[in-house]
């Protein structure tokens, strides 16, 4: 996507979380079901350093419950796998430019 001058790759939960202290990104990407710390937790942990931070939660699996979990913490949108490029390319698109977008996939 153009606009964007890294991308940072976490390989757990810990280290999005460590990751998101260093680099504090414009948007996180951040599977639930992850080691050391899942992504319902390590989100968690980051929202409560930046309740502003844009997460989008994905998953391979339809975990309603974690879905429901995420969205009342704070997390900004949910994308299950698999999905499509332009699928991607829309919800972070929507969630750092939501006045330019009508609404959420």
């Amino acid at each position: 996507m153009a606009g964007f001058k890294s991308i940072i790759e976490a390989t757990d939960g810990l280290d999005a979380v460590n990751k998101f202290l260093e680099h504090s990104p414009q948007v996180i990407l951040m599977d639930i079901n992850m080691p050391n710390k899942n992504g319902i937790d390590a989100a968690k942990e980051i929202l409560s350093i930046d309740p502003s931070s844009k997460i989008i939660m994905l998953t391979a699996v339809d975990q309603i419950w974690a879905k429901n979990e995420a969205m009342r913490m704070g997390v900004t949108a949910f994308l299950a796998k698999p999905f499509k490029q332009e699928e991607l390319i829309n919800t972070v698109s929507k969630v750092l430019f939501p006045s330019s977008c009508k609404e959420f996939v």
